[in-house]
């Protein structure tokens, strides 16, 4: 991890395309439930590990899609397109078997 004025960089997702991207959490925003890194650990394309929250006891992962034209909203209400992968995991990691479509990319969150 590496830290700059303030954020913590974590890796959030993998593609060959996009490797070495990077989503950006401001420290200030990180709370005792948060989950404050995100990646996938050496050499492993379907594990998605994070840190473990202070005060979580489980854990959900989603993810999203980002196509050509950046990230997508669902619908004309806002929100972007995450879906739920996995809820009440106890253990800070995941297996994401799919891969992203040509000229697309995946996100993650954990909770």
């Amino acid at each position: 991890m590496r830290k700059r004025a303030g954020l913590t960089v974590a890796p959030a997702w993998f593609v060959p395309a996009l490797v070495g991207s990077s989503f950006l959490l401001a420290d200030d925003f990180v709370g005792p439930l948060d989950v404050d890194e995100l990646w996938f650990p050496a050499g492993q394309t379907e594990r998605i590990e994070w840190s473990q929250a202070a005060e979580a006891d489980s854990y959900g992962l989603y993810r999203g899609e980002i196509g050509p034209e950046g990230f997508r909203l669902h619908g004309t209400n806002g929100r972007y397109d995450h879906v739920c992968l996995a809820t009440k995991l106890p253990q800070t990691w995941a297996l994401d078997p799919d891969r992203p479509r040509p000229g697309t990319a995946y996100y993650y969150i954990a909770t």
